[in-house]
């Protein structure tokens, strides 16, 4: 059997029709990522997950879908991980949310490839911005 030509066509391109994650190897292979908590390991792919062009920045990491998909046991287990990734300098809080009005806090993924698009007029609900 041949293949289809929707699936020749994708092989032409080298375009997939799924997301793509930017797990570079060179991260694979840094020692400060294996010496991450497998939580922390997790959230940080779920981040990458999350990435779309455009949005970085812009990322949350809600409890209820981290519980659903198993990343996470308890709100404290995802607030220990997120401040791991904050210490090591895998990610960055942009902006606090506001709990009372159910608003995330917004994280930007620090990697030289991913530029962080954020512009404070987007969200003036939300607690404060922190420059670059």
């Amino acid at each position: 059997m041949g293949i289809d030509s929707t699936e020749a066509r994708r092989k032409r391109k080298g375009k997939y029709n799924f997301p793509f994650s930017p797990l570079s190897k060179d991260l694979q292979k840094a020692p400060a990522f294996w010496g991450l908590t497998p939580t922390s390991r997790k959230l940080y792919e779920y981040l990458l997950m999350s990435y779309r062009s455009g949005n970085n920045g812009k990322l949350i990491a809600p409890f209820s879908v981290l519980h659903d998909l198993g990343i996470v046991g308890s709100e404290l287990s995802l607030s220990k991980g997120l401040k791991e990734l904050r210490d090591k300098g895998f990610i960055r809080l942009i902006a606090v949310g506001a709990k009372k009005q159910h608003l995330a806090n917004r994280y930007a993924i620090i990697n030289p490839d991913l530029p962080i698009d954020w512009n404070p007029k987007d969200f003036p609900e939300v607690g404060y911005y922190k420059p670059p």
